[in-house]
């Protein structure tokens, strides 16, 4: 008899009931047959406060996130007063504040006598000159008063038109440009973004593509398919209308292929269909040029003077705020070298790096001290294509197989388009198998019972964006006069984009840091990584602008082409270092299992003292592992069939006889058992269709195994594949592969586990093992986490 504990683990409830399992064994008939029995002991509920809390409508909301909210309100309203005070700071020094420095610095930073503590920004200058300096529309004459000429914009539009001698007035202008800075863009942040202006690099990849207007039919019926829902949301409304006026277009442009790409650049780029931030900034530029006005500030301060309304309006950091301060310097005669301008410059506009938030990536499954990979990197897409297409297996008169070089070769363009980061499967089936069906209806499944393919039509695959990207600026390997010609090692191997970024590349020496020394040459690998790097952190297209014309050609239109890649900011489970060392042998043809299992071998054959890699040189031992490791990993789950077959016989014995015997022979009924077993674990029918004398083996090692375990009375230990592996390397300690060694091999069942239980004294005075904290570094759900806590209580 034994004791079940069921649970039923919800948001904000465990469900959970104690039952006792009895099983015993009658032979009416002279045929064993298994009598199972539940008995209910204890049952019930054990409700609590969900993890999250909820908004006023309803969604999920963190408990932090109201405290959050206001901290970050404080901060931002901190770094404003120190905008303003370093603004100060830099006027007063230049005679153009009416200000000094004690009082500016006792805002600054006091200490108070009395309570012995720093006061910060607490003490705000209050003296009447400043005081007047900062008043906005006279209050204490009326005369002045309607003449407006105390209003900020007064002086911005002032400094911006002529040459201003008072200089209290210029630095007035000034200080007003550090109060509105307006907002800065950056391209890693969607959140400011319209629909329409998130997908237009989707589009503009899509027209670039086609030869022809069937072609650009198809993929913009494809994209506008994946994107548009049925949940009839605002975004899917305006992905809708986009469709129609497409097709509206199309049509009256006699589906001519040139004259629809350029219409669908032309619409993708009017300035309405920008996100509203971006479209307010526009409409403000165009209302510039409307009333012939160089600058914001006298945009504004025209609107002023008419009594129209200037708050609620977006502006630009870029387009307005820096192009202003650079205009009034320009008619000031203030030089862009000066002191005055650049510390003016840096006290404006100067905005803090966000922290780094390398500390929040989780560690690697493999390689627990490496962080994990991102998912936009090269060198793990180009990791997640070669587990893919290792892993398919097309039926080849009857009997499965994986692909071979040639139909690698065949399916390797599908890849890499940037109008498509997923496709279906099928469209790799229909390059590989002429026979493949095509289903009546578009809904249709077109190899339901995959029969042709372990992969069914509909399966999703994932292509390669990032290195798509950089195929479109560096070259095509299939586009190229060799491509014929070319193997399949060389092309995963050397791939011709990586080649031509080679070629190219300006910067291809490594210096250092300290002495900015020359001391060798990049590797085309480290080059990748810089330009991967320049796109997976510059937040400005400018900046990456720059980096291509300095890293790798003078062509504005590639450097333009470069600066609209956009990466995705996410992570993988493995590290680089997992990844690199994984890779070479899923270039092979090995399937990620296989890989996984021989990626560390290389550095522990390695021996530091005479810096001789074992595994380069030793063909013969290198050969030897392989061989060994394929026969443990393809014969595992048989062998783990067999044993469980074993140890399901002897638990059943053991529960209807006891284990008292030692000398027991098994009899006729035992034979038919096994035969029951091995029917319950192969499947009858699959059983039956291995060849005779297979079955006969299988039998006779059951029953040997079956009839030497009870005399052991002991069960078989069934081991895990990397415990059979890891056995296999210490059986032979001349492959150089110690205790030590053994435990830094990988597995790609690795996971990251929890604590093991602590030893804990009850209120009785009882020592009971009691679960461990559950927070674990892959698991960052609150949730999941009040869950897991709650869990404990009820065990």
């Amino acid at each position: 008899m034994s004791r079940i504990l069921g649970l039923d683990m919800g948001t904000n409830s465990i469900g959970w009931a104690v039952v006792d399992y009895d099983r015993s064994y009658v032979s009416p008939n002279g045929y064993r047959e298994t009598v199972e029995q539940f008995t209910l002991l204890e049952k019930g509920a054990h409700i609590f406060k969900e993890g999250v809390d909820k908004d006023s409508y309803g969604n999920p909301q963190s408990r932090a996130a109201s405290r959050t909210d206001k901290r970050g309100a404080r901060r931002l309203k901190f770094r404003k007063k120190l905008r303003k005070y370093e603004t100060l700071k830099t006027l007063i020094k230049h005679g153009l504040c009416p200000l000094g420095i004690e009082e500016l610095e006792k805002w600054r930073l006091h200490k108070n006598q009395v309570t012995n503590k720093n006061e910060t920004f607490k003490h705000y200058p209050i003296n009447p000159v400043f005081l007047e300096w900062l008043q906005t529309d006279n209050q204490a004459d009326s005369e002045l008063r309607k003449k407006k000429i105390k209003n900020p914009y007064y002086f911005r539009n002032k400094a911006a038109t002529e040459k201003i001698t008072t200089l209290y007035e210029l630095g007035r202008a000034f200080y007003h440009l550090a109060q509105r800075r307006g907002f800065l863009s950056s391209r890693l942040d969607k959140t400011d973004k319209g629909i329409l202006e998130i997908i237009k690099p989707e589009l503009l990849n899509i027209i670039s593509e086609p030869t022809n207007y069937t072609e650009l039919h198809e993929q913009l019926e494809l994209f506008f398919e994946d994107r548009i829902s049925e949940d009839e949301t605002n975004d899917d409304k305006i992905l809708s209308d986009l469709q129609k006026k497409f097709a509206k277009e199309f049509k009256e442009k006699k589906y001519q292929l040139e004259d629809c790409k350029k219409f669908i650049e032309y619409y993708l780029n009017k300035p309405e269909n920008l996100g509203p931030v971006k479209k307010g900034i526009s409409d403000l530029s165009s209302e510039m040029e409307t009333w012939g006005k160089r600058t914001l500030g006298q945009l504004f301060y025209n609107w002023f003077q008419q009594n129209k309304k200037i708050r609620s309006n977006y502006t630009g950091r870029e387009e307005h705020y820096q192009k202003e301060f650079k205009e009034i310097c320009s008619v000031q005669g203030i030089d862009d070298n000066s002191d005055l301008y650049k510390e003016l410059y840096n006290s404006i506009f100067f905005q803090r790096q966000l922290k780094s938030q390398k500390g929040l990536i989780g560690k690697c499954t493999l390689e627990p001290n490496h962080p994990r990979c991102p998912v936009s990197h090269p060198a793990f897409e180009e990791f997640r294509l070669l587990k893919f297409i290792n892993n398919i297996k097309i039926k080849d008169t009857g009997q499965w197989r994986q692909l071979v070089d040639e139909e690698k070769k065949k399916i390797w363009e599908k890849f890499f388009r940037k109008s498509k980061e997923q496709f279906d499967f099928k469209e790799i089936a229909k390059l590989l198998c002429k026979d493949y069906p095509t289903p009546e209806k578009k809904d249709e499944e077109p190899d339901p019972r995959k029969s042709f393919f372990n992969y069914k039509g509909n399966a999703t695959v994932t292509g390669c964006p990032t290195t798509a990207g950089l195929m479109d600026i560096f070259g095509k390997d299939w586009k190229q006069p060799d491509w014929a010609d070319r193997s399949w090692q060389d092309i995963i191997t050397e791939p011709f984009w990586k080649k031509s970024l080679a070629r190219q590349c300006k910067k291809n020496g490594i210096k250092d840091r300290k002495t900015n020394i020359r001391k060798g040459e990049k590797g085309v690998d480290l080059m990748v990584n810089d330009i991967w790097h320049a796109l997976f952190t510059y937040n400005k297209e400018s900046y990456l602008n720059k980096f291509a014309k300095d890293y790798f050609t003078d062509d504005e239109k590639i450097a333009d082409k470069f600066s609209t890649i956009q990466l995705k900011q996410e992570y993988a489970s493995f590290s680089m270092k997992a990844i690199n060392n994984i890779v070479p042998f899923l270039r092979e043809g090995l399937i990620e299992s296989h890989a996984v299992f021989l990626a560390k071998l290389p550095d522990l054959l390695k021996d530091t003292a005479t810096v001789e890699n074992k595994w380069l040189t030793n063909i013969e031992l290198q050969q030897q592992i392989r061989t060994a490791l394929k026969d443990i990993i393809d014969n595992y789950q048989d062998n783990k069939r067999k044993q469980s077959t074993v140890n399901d016989l002897l638990k059943t014995f053991k529960d209807e006889y006891g284990n008292n015997d030692s000398d027991y022979q098994l009899d006729d009924i035992d034979k038919e058992n096994i035969q029951k077993k091995l029917h319950s674990y192969y499947g009858e029918k699959s059983f039956n269709d291995k060849p005779f004398a297979e079955q006969e083996e299988i039998r006779k090692w059951i029953s040997d195994t079956f009839q030497k375990q009870l005399q052991k009375k002991t069960f078989i230990k069934i081991n895990r594949l990397d415990e059979e592996i890891k056995e296999f390397f210490l059986l032979h300690p001349g492959l150089g592969i110690d205790e030590k060694k053994v435990e830094k091999l990988y597995h790609p069942s690795d996971i990251e586990r929890f604590k093991p239980p602590v030893k804990k004294i009850d209120k009785d005075g009882i020592q009971r093992y009691y679960p461990n904290s559950p927070i674990s570094g892959s698991i960052k759900n609150p949730t999941v986490f009040r869950s897991l806590f709650q869990l404990r209580k009820v065990i």
